[in-house]
């Protein structure tokens, strides 16, 4: 069963998702590709006994690209398309006791798009396991191009959680190493999955046109 996220919200909340509603990416493969061009560039130009805190960092930005594309994406999906809110409310065990007052929906005709929003917004995604089945629910097909791909993505959890939240130590104190070859598999696995994406995104437009 999916990890049912915390739902209180606040008002400073509300501010920040209308401002993510306004100005979501209409294409996030292309933002993704601006940060990651960034983070290559940097990575290329570092001499072979570079920094560990500056490879830590250039580390991190690629899951961060990364989670910002899934992110937008499957927002924009779920919010453009009846259809993948349908299907993705249909087939999402999470929400299955979930209620919506009806006083809202008298105040607010766009309730419901709103708190799947919210919901959306909530979630972790560097939790590709999760995030992977709110694809498969929303877009009927999964996030990963292949099992190669998803096993390096779910190898370098750990590392973005000791960078992230240790400060690139492990839980013994010891300082993580990350190398030129590491950032290059991390940002060769994320570039798969956005193209593997974008393929089927474009499959599906077409489809509909």
């Amino acid at each position: 069963m999916i990890d049912d996220p915390i739902e209180q919200q606040d008002d400073e909340f509300d501010e920040v998702g209308a401002y993510q509603l306004a100005n979501l990416p209409h294409d996030p493969a292309q933002i993704f590709k601006f940060a990651t061009y960034d983070i290559d560039y940097v990575a290329s130009e570092l001499e072979q006994g570079s920094l560990q805190a500056i490879n830590r960092m250039l580390f991190v930005q690629y899951f961060s690209a990364i989670e910002a594309y899934l992110s937008d994406r499957l927002i924009r999906l779920v919010l453009d398309e009846p259809t993948a809110m349908s299907a993705l409310v249909k087939h999402n065990r999470e929400w299955i006791g979930e209620k919506i007052a009806v006083a809202e929906f008298v105040s607010n005709p766009n309730a419901f798009c709103d708190w799947v929003h919210m919901r959306l917004r909530e979630l972790m995604y560097h939790n590709f396991v999760k995030i992977d089945l709110y694809y498969q629910g929303a877009l009927g097909s999964t996030i990963f191009p292949d099992e190669e791909t998803k096993k390096i993505l779910m190898r370098f959890l750990p590392l973005r959680h000791d960078c992230v939240h240790r400060y690139g130590r492990d839980h013994e104190g010891r300082e993580r190493t990350i190398s030129k070859t590491d950032l290059n598999e991390l940002g060769g696995a994320a570039e798969r999955v956005v193209n593997h994406l974008e393929a089927l995104f474009s499959a599906r437009r077409a489809k509909d046109s």
